[in-house]
């Protein structure tokens, strides 16, 4: 499991002191928001690993993937369109 850095930390101090106007991570473990930023703040360029949602373009249904940890370890069917549920990532090339 990981924890927030001193990094992660002091971009919390600079919004707790309000001069942080916007986060901008290359990141997809959502460190930031553990550290205490707001997500309202952080922008993530990559996507996420803590958001997930299903792949059939007529559902898209959101899901947290802690919600779903336990379901997807155990092979459960997550959605009822049946289709794939992926993590919000995008893929840069």
């Amino acid at each position: 499991s990981l924890a927030p850095a001193p990094a992660h930390l002091l971009v919390n101090v600079l919004h707790e002191k309000g001069r942080l106007l916007r986060c901008y991570s290359n990141n997809i473990d959502s460190l930031e928001q553990q550290a205490g930023v707001p997500g309202a703040k952080v922008t993530q360029m990559q996507g996420t690993l803590s958001e997930a949602h299903c792949t059939n373009p007529g559902c898209g249904r959101p899901f947290t993937c802690d919600s779903i940890r336990a379901d997807v370890l155990a092979l459960k069917v997550l959605c009822l369109s049946l289709k794939i549920i992926t993590p919000s990532l995008f893929a840069l090339y």
